[in-house]
C-alpha cells in the first residue's frame, strides 16, 4: 500500500495534542506513486460488429479508453475527434476506425454515433476559435451543448449506453471564485459541466427509452500506474473526493458499459489513500456520528483504539477501509462489487456548498 500525504500540518495538531478542534485549512496536493475485468460485449439489438465509440479518443483519458478497449479486450473501436490522428502502443490498430466529429456541431454526429454500442464522451473544455468563424467556443458550448447534443443522437438511434467523463467540481461557490480546488479546473469550466450533466440526467429520465447513461467524476487525473480496482473508492453523495490516474479511469469507463448496476447512475471516483474531503468539520461531524474514533475518521480503522505515534506512522499505515466515513461509499475486489450498491439518479439540482445532499 502506498503511503500518503493528508492534512500534514494538521495530522501533527492531532497526534500531538488532545484537542480535536478543526482548524480552517485549504485543500493539500496528496502525493501518490503508484484488475482488469473482462468486458463481455452488450446483448442488445447492435450487431457484434458494432463499434465502442470514443468521443475525445484522442486526448489523454480518451486515448486510455480506446487502449484498454483495443489492447486488452479486443473490441471495435471508433475513435472520434475534431482532428483524429493515429494513436501510439496499439497493439490491434486494425481495430480501430478514425472518425472526425466535433459535438458542438449537430450535424456531424449522427454518422458516427447510429451504429454505436455504447459511447463514452471524454472531452474538456478549451477556449479556440470556431472555423471560418470570428466567434469563440466557451466552455457552455462544449461541455453543456455539446453534450447535450450527443446525448440527443444517442438517445435518437436508441444507443444502448453513454459514459459521460466530468469532473469532481465542489468548491466553486462564489461568483469570484477562478478555481474549483477539488479537481483544479476553472469554475466556469467547472459549471458548465455541472450544467451538462444535469442536462443528461432529465434527457434520460424522462424520455420513454431503454437506452441508459453513467455519469462519473473524478477528482484530480494524474499520470501514474494503474493501482487497481481494489485501491478504488466510489460515492454519491460528493463529500469528498482524492486522486486517480487516468489509467483506472479508463478501466471504470469500460466496466460500466455492460454493467446494469451502473445505469442511470453518478458517482465520484478516487484513490482511497489520497481522500480529501470538501468541508473537514462537516465530514468529521458525519464520520464521528457513526461512532468512530476522530484517528479511525482520520487515518483509518487501522488506529480505531489508538493513536499515531507520529506522522511518520500515520503515513505509513494501510488504509484498509474509508476515510471520513459517511455510509455513502463503495468499494470492492473487483468491479462488479464496486458497482453493485449503486442507487439510482433523481432529477435533482446540482448545489456546490456541500451539505451532504443525496443525488439519489
Amino acid at each position: 500500500m502506498v503511503s500518503f500525504l493528508f492534512f500534514p500540518l494538521l495530522l501533527i495538531e492531532i497526534i500531538q495534542t488532545n484537542s480535536y478542534r478543526i482548524p480552517i485549512i485549504t485543500r493539500k496536493d496528496a502525493i501518490i506513486t503508484t484488475s482488469f475485468s473482462s468486458l463481455s460485449l452488450l446483448n442488445n439489438q447492435k450487431s457484434p460488429q458494432s463499434p465502442i465509440v470514443v468521443i475525445g479518443g484522442c486526448g489523454y483519458t480518451g486515448s486510455d479508453c480506446v487502449r484498454s478497449l483495443v489492447n486488452d479486450r479486443k473490441v471495435p473501436t471508433r475513435v472520434v475527434s475534431r482532428n483524429p490522428f493515429p494513436l501510439e502502443n496499439l497493439t490491434y490498430p486494425s481495430l480501430i476506425d478514425y472518425k472526425s466529429a466535433d459535438i458542438t456541431i449537430p450535424k456531424s454526429l449522427p454518422e458516427v454515433l447510429k451504429d454505436a454500442k455504447a459511447v463514452i464522451v471524454a472531452v474538456n473544455s478549451k477556449k479556440r476559435w470556431v472555423q471560418d468563424s470570428d466567434q469563440i467556443q466557451t466552455p457552455k458550448d462544449v461541455n453543456y451543448l455539446g453534450l447535450v447534443n450527443v446525448a440527443k443522437v444517442c438517445l435518437t438511434y436508441e444507443i444502448p449506453k453513454l459514459i459521460v467523463v466530468s469532473a469532481f467540481c465542489s468548491n466553486c461557490k462564489d461568483s469570484d471564485d477562478l478555481v474549483d480546488k477539488s479537481c483544479g479546473l476553472k469554475c466556469e469550466n467547472c459549471k458548465s459541466k455541472m450544467d451538462g450533466e444535469n442536462a443528461v440526467r432529465d434527457l434520460y429520465l424522462n424520455a420513454k427509452t431503454t437506452s441508459t447513461y453513467t455519469i462519473i467524476n473524478p477528482g484530480f487525473l494524474t499520470r501514474g500506474e494503474k493501482r487497481g480496482v481494489g485501491e478504488i473508492e466510489i460515492n454519491q453523495d460528493y463529500s469528498k473526493s482524492g486522486m486517480i490516474s487516468r489509467l483506472d479511469l479508463a478501466d471504470i469507463c469500460i466496466n460500466t458499459i455492460d454493467n446494469k448496476d451502473t445505469d442511470k447512475t453518478s458517482f465520484a471516483c478516487y484513490y482511497r489513500d489520497t481522500i480529501q474531503p470538501v468541508d473537514v468539520r462537516k465530514s468529521l461531524e458525519i464520520c464521528t456520528g457513526m461512532n468512530k474514533t476522530v484517528e479511525e475518521c482520520f487515518f483509518g480503522s487501522y488506529f480505531k483504539d489508538k493513536k499515531p505515534k507520529n506522522l511518520d506512522d500515520a503515513l505509513k499505515a494501510p488504509v484498509k477501509d474509508t476515510l471520513f466515513a459517511t455510509g455513502n461509499e463503495y468499494s470492492g475486489t473487483n468491479y462488479k462489487q464496486l458497482f453493485e450498491n449503486l442507487k439510482k439518479d433523481k432529477n435533482f439540482e446540482f448545489n456546490f456548498n456541500f451539505d451532504n445532499s443525496k443525488m439519489t
